[in-house]
């Protein structure tokens, strides 16, 4: 259904139905049994969180059965996975693949488009860079901007910033390659 309807991104699994499993909750508990620790997750399901877990509540995203996923569901969704990267007590013990997953989320929250989004992911090349550049978009957020300005501003700011960054840290990488 993701990809019917051209969907950005991918659906890594889903859960399995099995009889033992008395709810949804259930099901997903037993999927997590095979995720890796510190799987980063969010259930998005149409049906009541009755079906669910108490401790499952904190990451469900309950999106309209007939709509399915909409903007609003979107970004509480969005919200879930970047509050608990934003949380990571030192951001450089993450994978660059989580950062990665962080700094969409940064854009989606900021209404980048799709195109964007995964240019800014492949020029930030290191944790150093996704993570400052990061820093730099939860100041947008955090300071206003996003109601000030419009998208494309916002957008031309932070691909002009990423590539300054990245400029930076290739010239400073050059040097220290020079003086060995």
């Amino acid at each position: 259904m993701w990809e019917k309807r051209g969907l950005p991104g991918e659906v890594i699994d889903t859960t399995p139905y099995t009889s033992e499993c008395r709810n949804r909750g259930d099901e997903i508990d037993s999927w997590l049994l095979e995720c890796e620790e510190g799987c980063q997750y969010v259930i998005l399901d149409d049906i009541d969180e009755s079906n669910f877990n108490e401790h499952q509540l904190s990451r469900l995203v309950v999106v309209d059965p007939v709509q399915g996923l909409n903007e609003e569901s979107a970004n509480k969704a969005i919200k879930i996975l970047y509050d608990e990267i934003k949380d990571t007590p030192d951001p450089l013990m993450l994978s660059i693949d989580d950062l990665r997953t962080g700094l969409t989320c940064y854009c989606r929250l900021l209404g980048l488009d799709q195109d964007t989004c995964v240019g800014l992911v492949l020029m930030m090349h290191s944790k150093e860079l996704l993570l400052a550049l990061m820093k730099y978009m939860a100041q947008i957020e955090v300071k206003g901007l996003k109601k000030e300005l419009s998208k494309d501003e916002i957008t031309t700011m932070i691909v002009n910033t990423a590539a300054q960054l990245r400029d930076a840290v290739d010239r400073r990488e050059s040097k220290k390659s020079v003086k060995q």
